[in-house]
């Protein structure tokens, strides 16, 4: 669950403990300096996925993730919380960033 950006040099790590935390998240680390920053976190029981890095489109860069099965490792109880997400699976974007070239 990793993908580069080349020209930022930033690697972008899908992490899930397993089990560690009820949160797994997306982080970005930044080669050159070392520097790690949560870039997003995820439902509970669910995990980050499928990172993709898209550098050219329509102009920008786009980095593309998905978020599957919240609630369905843990936390099955909450599903039905009023600021849940529902056990479904999403997709999201990133972006848009400055095309480098």
């Amino acid at each position: 669950n990793v993908t580069y950006l080349p020209k930022y040099q930033v690697l972008m790590i899908g992490e899930d403990s397993g089990g560690g935390h009820q949160n797994d998240a997306m982080w970005a680390y930044h080669v050159p300096s070392g520097r790690l920053t949560r870039m997003l976190t995820t439902p509970y029981g669910s995990e980050v996925t499928s990172n993709y890095w898209v550098p050219r489109f329509g102009g920008r860069g786009y980095l593309i993730t998905a978020v599957q099965h919240p609630y369905t490792e843990s936390d099955q109880g909450r599903v039905g919380d009023e600021a849940s997400t529902g056990s479904g699976s999403w997709i999201g974007v990133v972006g848009p960033f400055p095309a480098l070239d």
